[in-house]
């Protein structure tokens, strides 16, 4: 009543491969699909790839901050696992539309400039060639940080 089929091996790979190489294509595009490579400010796209400091520089002054200079430029590694902290730290980059979340467990540089006129300075994290986070806060470490893209900007 039923009849089976017999494969070998062999033929049971060269079928079952095609499918395996297309999943994994599909997997890769999904994980490189995350992160934003424009942002959108007062209705003026700017990119977030950038290739030097100078186009950090130009992506702060389209968001209204107006670098005076870097102050500090040190290599940090995004947590893996985050705290409350980095949880509201990741919110705030959400608000202004981006995504910290592929960036677990990698590193970074992290830019601080300051802001002419001001007591504030502006942090960027760029990753991969790619602006992944900007905040503004007052000093080099304050403790009140806001978005460097306005929310309703973007």
């Amino acid at each position: 009543m039923f009849s089976a089929i017999r494969m070998n091996r062999r033929k049971v790979t060269v079928f079952s491969l095609p499918a395996v190489l297309m999943l994994l294509g599909v997997c890769l595009m999904l994980l490189c699909s995350g992160a934003p490579d424009i942002v959108t400010i007062g209705g003026e796209v700017y990119p977030l790839r950038v290739e030097d400091d100078a186009a950090v520089e130009a992506f702060l002054t389209a968001c209204g901050c107006q670098p005076e200079g870097c102050v500090s430029d040190r290599a940090i590694t995004v947590p893996k696992t985050w705290n409350d902290v980095y949880t509201a730290y990741h919110d705030l980059q959400v608000r202004q539309g981006f995504d910290l979340v592929p960036y677990k467990g990698e590193e970074a540089r992290e830019l601080v400039y300051a802001i002419a006129g001001t007591d504030d300075c502006a942090t960027v994290l760029v990753a991969g060639g790619r602006i992944i986070a900007a905040h503004r806060s007052t000093g080099l470490r304050g403790d009140a940080l806001r978005p460097v893209v306005e929310p309703s900007a973007g």
